[in-house]
């Protein structure tokens, strides 16, 4: 609770700045809502030459895009504090030190830390338009347990992508510069916008098993999609979630012992 209360009263800080430049808030949204707008243009123009893809409609991709984009938009909008852009500038301009003299840890102060970024928004928008769009496509007949199942499979999705950027802000403490591996990172999460099995068994491997980004839309999707690689592995996706947040928090705290302050 006393989290929770924290991550409130950064997020009222938040509201007030993003009321006080709303231009910046309204440009940031558009842009980021724009970048997937490009995904899907790309999407019709290969549906507009196919009838599908390996078996896949072009609904069904838009379901697995959809999912995707929204969980996205979770982690960027509500935990934007872990992200690598976010613990760069930290760790360059001193902040990261100012921390350290906090009553809670690190860890839990990024979480809370960044309120709310309205940037995000354009990723949980688009991708909650395109889900309504993609069920009415394939038809999917939504429920309250469907509903639910869904939901927990979202929160799931987003922790992932949550744990992944603690991984990748752990870089900092060495190289202090560490958006390239982002960079990396977002371009192979590009793989899941597609059904997963129209690539080679080693990508499905990789992005399954070593680097689960899967787990962030296809395989949340597919159930509902009632298509796809392991559909039982869907269910596996909390699992998924807690386990990499686990390795994530030890690998920070690992990490942090090896931080030197950069004497800002």
């Amino acid at each position: 609770m006393r989290l929770l209360k924290l991550y409130l009263e950064y997020a009222k800080v938040h509201m007030k700045e993003i009321l006080e430049y709303r231009l910046d808030a309204v440009i940031g949204f558009i842009a980021i809502a724009f970048t997937n707008l490009a995904s899907l243009i790309f999407f019709w123009v290969i549906f507009a030459n196919i009838p599908s893809l390996n078996g896949w409609t072009l609904g069904q991709v838009l379901f697995i895009f959809g999912t995707i984009s929204t969980a996205f938009g979770i982690s960027h909008a509500f935990v934007p504090g872990v992200s690598v852009w976010w613990v760069e500038d930290l760790v360059q301009n001193g902040g990261l030190d100012r921390m350290l003299l906090k009553p809670i840890s690190i860890l839990q102060h990024l979480l809370i830390y960044g309120g709310i970024d309205t940037d995000g928004f354009g990723d949980l928008v688009v991708g909650i338009a395109v889900l309504t769009v993609a069920s009415n496509m394939i038809g999917i007949s939504w429920t309250i347990f469907s509903l639910g199942l869904y939901a927990i499979l979202l929160v799931s999705a987003a922790l992932i992508l949550i744990s992944m950027h603690i991984i990748m802000s752990t870089l900092c403490f060495w190289v202090v510069k560490a958006h390239p591996v982002a960079d990396i990172f977002f371009a192979l999460t590009k793989f899941t916008e597609y059904p997963i099995d129209i690539f080679s068994p080693v990508t499905v491997f990789f992005i399954s098993l070593i680097v689960p980004v899967a787990f962030i839309g296809y395989y949340p999707a597919q159930i509902f999609i009632g298509q796809g690689l392991w559909l039982n592995a869907a269910y596996l996706t909390p699992v998924v979630a807690i386990i990499l947040f686990f390795i994530a928090s030890r690998v920070w705290n690992f990490g942090l012992k090896n931080y030197t302050s950069t004497g800002s």
